[in-house]
This record gives structure tokens, sequence and C-alpha cells, in this order.
């Protein structure tokens, strides 16, 4: 399927101590922003709404969180998908912990093909007593399949690729949001781009084949999901001439990727093929 979710990962007594560190980092942690990159200019940064984070890589964040900084070195999970997923050698992995006070997160992946070496991404969820009404659902992209919503349950932990699972997070309505993302990651040089674009043949398995391909499948699934997209970009981020500047370029962008994907989403007619092997 693309992901899976296991529950009571740590027990209650790990989970709860879990929770106590990150709310003992909250008044510490860093505001997350989108990073924008302007082709003239550089890279400048958009604030999201009431998510704060922070990672483990100074000694005195280690210090403050020694169980979170513990699993950071505890090799059992990258170790064992390395196992039981062939052709994975998970070198190394990193932790950040995130406290929402609200918020949400719009559509992404958290990597790609050539950017850096993570592959599997688990996040790990502290937040007891959990309520439908409080929102902050995961949300998965599997696509062309549906897409899969995943309550955030105390000592809950969810996986999917870094690189292909497209997600988001939905609006939190809690007053406190709590979890840790560890990124698995293989090294720079074990890294493999995906198999070349096979030339179009005018079938409709082709077409649905070329619409999952690694190379075409986010731009694809960011024309079919346009609509739910632009709302995830203007939910997570408040009002302001640079939020308003980035769903301008999405949907100047969205203008270009249409001529490359319409006439295949025409084409491919349902049922399309297994697209699990990118996922």
């Amino acid at each position: 399927k693309g992901w899976a979710v296991a529950d009571g990962v740590f027990g209650s007594d790990v989970t709860s101590a879990l929770r106590t560190e990150l709310a003992s980092l909250a008044p510490s942690m860093q505001h997350n922003s989108t990073v924008l990159v302007h082709p003239a200019s550089g890279t400048s940064l958009l604030p999201k709404l009431a998510i704060n984070e922070a990672e483990l890589r100074d000694p005195a964040t280690c210090a403050a969180a020694p169980l979170c900084s513990a699993l950071q070195e505890d090799a059992t999970l990258r170790v064992m998908l390395s196992l039981f997923l062939p052709g994975l050698r998970l070198e190394s992995q990193a932790i950040k912990a995130q406290h929402n006070t609200g918020g949400c997160f719009p559509i992404h992946t958290d990597s790609d093909f050539g950017v850096d070496g993570r592959c599997i991404t688990a996040i790990a969820y502290l937040n007891p007593g959990w309520q439908p009404w409080q929102g902050g659902e995961l949300r998965l992209y599997p696509w062309p399949s549906e897409a899969v919503d995943i309550a955030p349950l105390n000592d809950r932990l969810v996986l999917f690729s870094s690189k292909t699972m497209l997600h988001r997070v939905l609006p939190s309505r809690a007053a406190d949001r709590y979890c840790f993302t560890m990124w698995l990651s293989e090294g720079r040089s074990q890294a493999r781009p995906p198999t070349p674009l096979q030339p179009e043949v005018g079938t409709s398995e082709e077409a649905w084949r070329r619409l999952v391909h690694p190379s075409l499948r986010k731009h694809a699934a960011r024309w079919w999901l346009r609509d739910e997209w632009a709302a995830s970009l203007e939910q997570a981020h408040p009002p302001s001439p640079a939020r308003d500047a980035l769903l301008e370029g999405f949907w100047g962008e969205l203008g270009i990727i249409e001529r490359v994907v319409k006439p295949l989403v025409d084409r491919a007619q349902p049922p399309g093929p297994p697209v699990t092997e990118w996922l």
C-alpha cells in the first residue's frame, strides 16, 4: 500500500516520558517555515501557522531530551527495515521534535530523488485522549489511489516513503499536539535514481505507467489534486503578500503541467496498473 501503521510501539510509560521531553523543549523550538525558491533571487521563508519544532543536533537540545536522543542513536528500526525491504541499505537517521498549537501542513513529500538520502519517514504520535474533533490527522495521497486519513493516536507510528508519498497534516484544533519525525536515510552513493521513462505507447496502460512514473507522478498528482493542494497551501500559511505570490506561482506552474498531464489523463482509462512499486 505504500505505508504502514503500528500501534502500541513504545508503551504508555515511554510514550508519556517522550511527551514530557517534547513539552520541555517546546519553549525553545523554532517556528516552521516553507522555503520558497526564487530563480532570480535565491530563497526566502514563508512562516507556517502554529508549527514549532526542534532538531536533535546541538548538545543542549539532546541533554534536555535524553530519551529522544537515545532513540535517534538506536539502530533497531533502520536495521529491521533494511532486512525486510530488499534493496534498502539504511545507514543513518535523524529526529525532529514537533509541537503544534493548531496549524497544519500543505501537501508535500519530504524529499525527492537526487535531493538527499532520506528514504523512509516515521512519525510517532504522542497525543493521549485524542478525539476526532481535534483534527490534525495525517492525510496520505498514494495517487492515483484514494487519499487515506490516519488519526494521530497516542503511541502510533506511521511509516511511508520520504521521496514518493505525498502527504499533509489536516488543520488541528487541539491546544497541544506532539509528535516526532524520524527520517531514515541511505548514503548518497547508495541512492538509486528511478528507471528512465520509456518511450510513449498509445495504450491506456502505458498512459497510466507514464503518469505514475517518479519523474511525472508528483506533477500529475498536483494537477489532479489542484484545488485541494491550493487550499492546503492557503490553510497552512497566514495571509500575506508572500502567500499570495506562492499561490499565484502554484497556478502558473499548473498551467504548464496541464499541457503535459491532461492528454495522458484523458487517455488513461480506469482501472490503472498497480502503483505500489513507486510508493
